[in-house]
């Protein structure tokens, strides 16, 4: 039952962002989205760039 929740509030989310026009703000208010369900007023977002030697 959880998974279901879990999978319901993506699907939520989704389409919150996807009502919006230009991709920054779509990822903004998904991110927006999400931190506003679990509770926190920062997300923090890391990129890897470590190459493949």
């Amino acid at each position: 039952m959880q998974t279901i929740i879990r999978y319901e509030l993506v699907i939520k989310a989704l389409c919150s962002a996807l009502m919006l026009d230009t991709p920054d703000e779509q990822i903004n208010e998904f991110i927006r989205f999400f931190g506003k369900h679990i509770g926190c007023d920062r997300i923090y977002i890391f990129e890897d760039n470590k190459k493949n030697m």
